[in-house]
């Protein structure tokens, strides 16, 4: 690929995984002040749940997990 779409793709991945963890740590800090346990780990799960469905997701229908990942955006 041209220099430039390599930059292009770079930042635009940069901004991308930027956003999903800010998006998962402030999620995390607002969940955190709760005093019970159970909205933490069911948080935790759910994503862990959703990163392994989006994963399989990825590997088998690219295209959905595309427009699930763009959805999410």
């Amino acid at each position: 690929a041209a220099p430039w779409l390599q930059a292009v793709v770079a930042v635009t991945g940069g901004a991308v995984a930027a956003g999903g963890h800010l998006t998962k740590a402030g999620t995390r800090a607002a969940v955190n002040v709760s005093p019970e346990p159970f909205t933490n780990w069911g948080l935790s799960l759910a994503g862990d749940l959703f990163v392994f469905a989006l994963g399989s997701l990825a590997l088998t229908y690219p295209v959905a997990a595309l427009v699930v990942t763009v959805t999410c955006l």
